[in-house]
């Protein structure tokens, strides 16, 4: 009530005419010329000050500099020669710390990649892997994982990820891969093709009808 005694319209328009009072384009008026008191451009002007106050030659420049201070020459292109292992030193008063290189899985020796086995004999696929981190491993079987690592296994002592079993039966005939993985890459290796013989007599004929097709 007190409001619509001082003017009609209420106290929005009461509060409309005491913007208007300070400049005559109202609140926007006003702060657009709070703008141009601080600086003659405005705010876009303010903004550009403190850039031009990090590096001379503005927001441009700034970021130029940081491309630089990646890259000695200035230039984003990557060569040939820039293959290699890198890390990060930081230091200061109280001490010095240093990344490791990373470098993803390799897989530097697989043997055999096919064997022939009879039933209760036991056989061992050799795998050998490199990485920083250390790989795990997985063995895969026709495409599903083996049960026994559904858990990654750490690669063991020079990096090895064998594959044994002690007792084969006819069901362990199949295509297996190995999969080694750390926290750069995953990568896998070729098919190693295992069949399990119910006898010698059934492995030699295997072995017989294969000569005989060669």
């Amino acid at each position: 009530m007190a409001a619509r005694s001082l003017w009609p319209e209420g106290a929005e328009e009461l509060r409309a005419m005491a913007a208007r009072s300070l400049w005559p384009e109202g609140a926007e008026g006003v702060r657009a010329m709070a703008a141009r008191s601080l600086w003659a451009e405005g705010a876009e002007g303010l903004w550009a000050m403190a850039a031009r106050s990090l590096w001379p030659e503005g927001a441009e420049g700034l970021r130029a500099m940081a491309a630089r201070s990646l890259w000695a020459e200035g230039k984003a292109e990557c060569t040939l020669g820039a293959t290699g292992l890198y890390c990060c030193r930081v230091s200061n008063i109280f001490g010095e710390v240093e990344t490791e290189p990373t470098d993803p899985p390799k897989i530097v020796a697989l043997r055999p990649t096919s064997l022939k086995v009879v039933e209760g004999e036991s056989f061992e696929v050799m795998v050998k892997v490199t990485g920083n981190p250390k790989p795990t491993y997985q063995w895969w079987k026709d495409g599903d994982l083996l049960p026994q690592y559904e858990e990654p296994v750490l690669a063991g002592y020079d990096g090895v990820c064998n594959l044994l079993e002690r007792s084969a039966a006819v069901q362990h005939t199949g295509r297996y891969v190995c999969k080694a993985s750390n926290a750069v890459e995953d990568v896998y290796s070729q098919e190693v093709i295992v069949k399990v013989f119910r006898s010698v007599e059934l492995l030699r004929a295997e072995d017989f009808h294969t000569r005989a097709l060669e």
